[in-house]
């Protein structure tokens, strides 16, 4: 690997990276954390990843036009400290996941899906109740849909669990039915 022998700015984006001899524009603008759009990796086959060379010298690989033009930047390399410009098109949005900001608001974690281990109690003749009906006043829910393949799948869990399943919930739907202390996915 050849250390950096160049500079390459992007006043644009206020950044200034190392370049190597050996590298071209798209991929030494990748390894200094510019994102550069580059559909085809920087082989040379796509078009998307353009800038324009407002100061420096280049050399170009396979690609005629002169040192002022939009260029595809996996097609040149520096070959001086170079200011560019990166086409509007061929910049590639940064996502960050910020842990912390001043004065932002948290907000908690909302599982979309949930699983609960729950013990129904038995029926007797006291209590003639549906499996289904059970299971709604173990979770403390009186409304709510039940997939079809957990409602045939109740009774028989209910009886080989000693009356205790995990049910799987998005919401106040039960979508999955399983031996109490199954993991949670799957």
């Amino acid at each position: 690997m050849s250390e950096p022998s160049h500079t390459l700015s992007f006043p644009q984006l206020a950044r200034t990276i190392a370049a190597r001899e050996s590298e071209t524009l798209f991929q030494s603008a990748r390894r200094g954390g510019v994102r550069i759009v580059g559909a085809c990796g920087g082989r040379g086959s796509c078009g998307t990843c353009v800038v324009r060379v407002v100061e420096g010298e280049i050399e170009h690989h396979g690609e005629a036009g002169g040192d002022r033009k939009w260029l595809r930047a996996c097609q040149v390399s520096a070959r001086s400290d170079c200011t560019l410009e990166v086409a509007p098109r061929s910049l590639a949005p940064v996502v960050r996941a910020e842990a912390e900001v001043a004065g932002a608001e948290t907000l908690a974690v909302d599982t979309l899906i949930s699983a609960r281990d729950i013990t129904v109690d038995k029926p007797s003749l006291n209590d003639p109740a549906s499996d289904l009906e059970r299971l709604r006043r173990a979770l403390g829910a009186t409304t709510g849909t039940i997939d079809i393949a957990a409602a045939r799948q109740l009774p028989g869990l209910l009886r080989a669990g000693d009356w205790s399943l995990r049910a799987r919930l998005r919401g106040d739907e039960l979508i999955g039915v399983a031996p109490a202390g199954s993991p949670s996915l799957g």
